[in-house]
């Protein structure tokens, strides 16, 4: 099954593997973004898509958008995506991840559509899990206020659903990596040792769950393809745990460099020690990651090569778990 996808936040790292993912699998996508000027995180504009410039929060705006383009599925990907950035602004990370939420479940309800609405959440609900692998009923037990937010926004969407029957899932990301990515682990490690640096924050030993962005796009395609949108709740993840310190190893690998990274051993605040993700749901939908860790990272430090050169701030509206070393 395909139709018409309205993807939120469309022009940022995660939401432009998302637009080629879904136009590549057969669907006409509607990208809206505040930022229509800036150009996609990666790559060029997907070319047969429709792009639009437009304040999420702008209700009776995204009303009318919504009955001219009446898209069957909606992909809201707009919001903050900083864990480091939410201990210091707290109250614009609330409203950044709830008001524009908030509004597009307002106006699919306001506007009579059909549109099931794949709300792209965050691992960091789970906070420090109390067991391993994560599976969807893991107690919510966020240690920071970006977990805390992302979980105000998945009770929106239930409210939304119970009060007015808005079709509606959850995704939980874990952690992505790619091209366009420019903060978190693969990125930071990586253009610390291009300068020399061989040294990377935390212990090393913290472990995360790695998924390529063109296949967390991918798995996004699975759940809008074979999921009902009766309020269910996916994890988006590989299943697999890696520890820092192995990741920097690659990293340096694909470098060329001979020697060790070395950690700091500072533990930042808000940041869960160890995860992994249960992706049995998401397997259960048909999907499989395609793309090894090994691979990725390679394709991703070379990326990181040619991009070496500053770059202004990129808007955290991408749907990215974080900008930290290692994620949430």
């Amino acid at each position: 099954m395909t139709g018409t996808v309205l993807i939120t936040g469309g022009r940022g790292y995660l939401g432009c593997h998302a637009q080629r993912a879904f136009a590549d699998a057969g669907w006409r996508v509607v990208d809206l973004d505040a930022w229509p000027r800036r150009a996609l995180a990666v790559g060029p504009a997907v070319e047969q898509a429709v792009h639009v410039r437009l304040d999420l929060r702008a209700t009776g705006s995204v009303v009318d958008l919504l009955r001219r383009e009446r898209p069957s599925h909606c992909v809201q990907m707009a919001g903050p995506s900083s864990v480091s950035a939410s201990i210091r602004h707290p109250r614009e990370d609330l409203e950044g991840h709830v008001l524009p939420t908030l509004s597009l479940l307002e106006a699919v309800h306001a506007s009579g559509a059909d549109t099931a609405v794949l709300v792209v959440s965050s691992a960091a609900v789970y906070g420090s899990p109390d067991r391993l692998p994560i599976t969807e009923d893991h107690p919510v037990q966020p240690v920071s206020p970006y977990g805390c937010h992302s979980r105000i926004k998945e009770l929106v969407a239930a409210e939304h659903r119970a009060r007015h029957g808005v079709r509606v899932c959850i995704a939980r990301l874990f952690s992505t990596y790619g091209p366009g990515l420019r903060r978190m682990a693969v990125w930071d490690i990586a253009r610390r040792a291009m300068r020399g640096e061989l040294t990377a924050r935390g212990t090393g030993r913290e472990s995360r769950d790695y998924l390529h962005a063109r296949d967390a796009a991918a798995a996004l395609v699975a759940i809008c393809m074979r999921t009902p949108f009766a309020g269910e709740v996916v994890n988006v993840g590989s299943g697999e745990e890696t520890e820092v310190r192995c990741l920097a190893g690659r990293i340096y690998s694909a470098l060329g460099i001979a020697a060790s990274c070395r950690f700091d051993g500072r533990v930042e605040a808000g940041k869960p020690l160890r995860w992994q993700a249960d992706a049995s749901t998401l397997r259960d939908l048909g999907f499989e990651p395609r793309i090894a860790l090994e691979t990725g990272v390679l394709e991703t430090v070379r990326w990181i090569f040619r991009a070496r050169q500053p770059a202004a701030p990129q808007p955290e509206n991408g749907g990215s778990p974080s900008a930290s070393n290692v994620g949430p």
